[in-house]
């Protein structure tokens, strides 16, 4: 045999010393060989057929449950996409696509806006999908069952009700999930490679520009990798992480910033909006563990608890499947915020994350069970993991029925009904004064994406100290400089400003139980506001309107799918009607306090505040009751 020559063996001795040498000038050390071993054989059709169904099915669902009626938590969403309003400096990248697409000939324009959303969740379906079949094949490569369970935990996630609440809605989670999922893949791909600090950064920037927590996780899965490989970075690669991400976060405001020289109503409210707060009303709140039970079911999260703890345990798949912990973990670490009626949840996205990787870990534990069953010789082994398949997709069958039936029941439109509601209720060139969060969002929101009522002027109360928000509504009202004098000087109105606006023009405001209760007498209730009169008012008058609030409360009530009720709607038309009937009991109108309470009786949350008030009503000779008091 001819024997190698010595140059040859010196030319490679002197590439494996260079190698190692610029290794250690950068800090560097070796990985461990499981990130490089391990990985499918010859590649299998059905490969390419499920990365294939793994983006169309989740793409068309979402697309055929877009809801063309806008909702309550998506109203922030709309007023900072199709107005493009900066509003907390995050959903830049969604409003700027919510620009994009607006110019398609589809639909309305609030549909129009959720596109991106749809498109989003079949990006991550897709990188779902990728990812289970990359941990199934560092497991242990199977070219038939592989492909089939990564599709099954693609479909089993995205096409869960928790994704598709998002997917079908504009300013959905799914593009800030999707640039994280997107994130993670680069560094998995490029975490040896000295390009993948650079990339990275513009990722975490665009993350960042989109959700807060979306740029958290993206640095938590960034350190729990780096300390996995026991990777230190060098202060160029840390240089290259912070300036690009620094650099993509001051690109993406730049539309926004230069929105503040347009001279629009709303240029230079973003930062103000940001801050609205006020009479709020919450959702119910669940907690992390259940809300996975519920979007995944006990097998499931069984399945991911097997697959999570195989793939830690191995040497093989440990690098990839436990950077991808830290996502559930983030979730159950994080305090969970309350959900509010004005926008969604802020750590959405990373709600989201956790499930898909519970999906991937699911499908992970459903190969190991089917393999053992295998090597262990197990008669009927191989129809039993035909058996696990298809309950895999009935599952996803169901789930995906599942939200269809809430699409289908969001586009009953209860929202916008009580919308249209409280806009036809108020006369010509009105004056709102709100105090709640989600009233105001609604009403911009629909002048906004349906140019509704132009002629309203809406008072947001909370802001009329902050920034420049008071000077702009002089220019429209002049009227309300005795209100905004009041609001600076005792932090609540008297009955002479609010007189003065009232004699100007109508009226309309939610009533705040810290104000003085002489304010009482000039009330009048309505369906969905209040309207404050000049001179007081007597009960005649209020038994008037409360007769023509009843038919439109019923209206509202009965667009109300009661299989998934829209608990937003049936929020805030309950806190009016409770906060009507408080007041009005605390004027004496007893009789108007109890027709009322008709109307909340039809409701089963509230048949408890019903009998309260009943019984408080018929013991007002024994006891004097502090109304007002019950309203804070």
């Amino acid at each position: 045999m001819p024997s190698r020559g010595p140059g040859r063996c010196s030319q490679s001795g002197a590439r494996k010393w260079a190698k190692i040498l610029e290794n250690g000038r950068q800090g560097a050390v070796s990985p461990p060989a499981s990130v490089t071993l391990g990985g499918p054989g010859a590649p299998h059709w059905l490969r390419g057929t499920c990365r294939w169904l793994a983006v169309v099915v989740p793409l068309f669902v979402a697309i055929a449950g877009l809801s063309p009626a806008s909702q309550w938590r998506n109203d922030v969403a709309i007023v900072r996409s199709l107005g493009f309003v900066p509003i907390g400096a995050e959903g830049v990248l969604s409003a700027v696509l919510a620009q994009v697409s607006s110019l398609l000939p589809l639909g309305g324009r609030v549909l129009r806006a959720a596109l991106p959303s749809a498109l989003g969740a079949a990006c991550a379906a897709r990188l779902i999908y990728e990812f289970a079949l990359r941990l199934l094949d560092k497991n242990a490569p199977t070219e038939r069952l592989a492909p089939v369970l990564a599709l099954i935990a693609a479909w089993g996630v995205v096409l869960t009700p928790a994704w598709q609440a998002e997917a079908t809605q504009a300013g959905g989670a799914t593009v800030a999930v999707t640039l994280v999922l997107l994130a993670t893949a680069v560094r998995f791909r490029l975490r040896l490679d000295e390009r993948g600090w650079l990339v990275f950064g513009v990722l975490l920037g665009a993350a960042c520009l989109e959700q807060r927590l979306a740029g958290l996780a993206c640095l938590a899965l960034l350190l729990a990798d780096a300390a996995l490989l026991r990777q230190l970075p060098t202060q160029r690669q840390l240089l290259e992480l912070a300036g690009s991400a620094a650099g993509v976060v001051a690109l993406g405001l730049v539309p926004f910033w230069f929105q503040r020289t347009s001279g629009g109503i709303w240029s230079d409210w973003g930062t103000e909006l940001a801050r609205l707060s006020g009479a709020d009303t919450a959702l119910p709140l669940s907690g992390t563990l259940d809300a996975w039970l519920d979007a995944l079911g006990l097998p499931l999260l069984a399945a991911a608890a097997l697959g999570c703890g195989w793939g830690i345990s191995r040497p093989r798949t440990r690098p990839w499947i436990l950077p991808l912990a830290v996502f559930p973990l983030l979730d159950l670490v994080l305090p969970a915020a309350a959900p509010t009626l004005a926008g969604p949840l802020t750590g959405r996205a990373v709600d989201l994350l956790a499930l898909a990787v519970l999906g991937i870990a699911a499908a992970v534990g459903a190969q190991v069970a089917g393999l053992a069953l295998e090597r262990a010789r197990v008669p009927l082994a191989r129809p039993v993991q035909a058996l696990v398949i298809v309950a895999g997709l009935t599952l996803v069958l169901v789930r995906m029925e599942e939200s269809g039936e809430q699409a289908e029941a969001q586009t009953r439109g209860a929202a916008e009904a009580w919308t249209d509601e409280a806009l036809s209720s108020l006369p010509p060139h009105s004056l709102l004064m709100v105090r709640s969060e989600p009233a105001a969002w609604r009403l911009w929101a629909s002048r906004v994406a349906r140019g509704e009522r132009p002629d309203l002027t809406v008072v947001p109360l909370p802001l009329l100290d902050r920034g420049d928000t008071a000077a702009r509504l002089l220019e429209i009202e002049p009227h309300l400089a005795p209100l905004v004098r009041e609001l600076r000087m005792n932090g609540r109105p008297g009955e002479y400003a609010l007189s003065t606006l009232a004699d100007a023009r109508p009226l309309f405001l939610e009533f705040d139980p810290s104000w003085d209760r002489r304010l009482l007498e000039h009330v009048l209730p309505h369906p969905f506001w209040m309207r404050f009169e000049a001179h007081a008012l007597g009960r005649s008058d209020r038994t008037a309107a409360l007769s023509q609030g009843k038919q439109a409360f019923a209206r509202v009530l009965d667009s109300i799918d009661p299989r998934y009720p829209d608990l937003a709607t049936l929020g805030v038309l309950t806190t009016r009607a409770r906060e009507q009937t408080v007041m009005l009991a605390a004027l004496g109108d007893r009789e108007s306090a109890l027709t009322l309470l008709e109307q909340l009786r039809d409701i089963p949350s509230e048949r408890a505040f019903v009998s309260s008030m009943e019984k408080k009503l018929a013991d007002k000779e024994k006891r004097r009751v502090d109304w007002l008091a019950q309203l804070q």
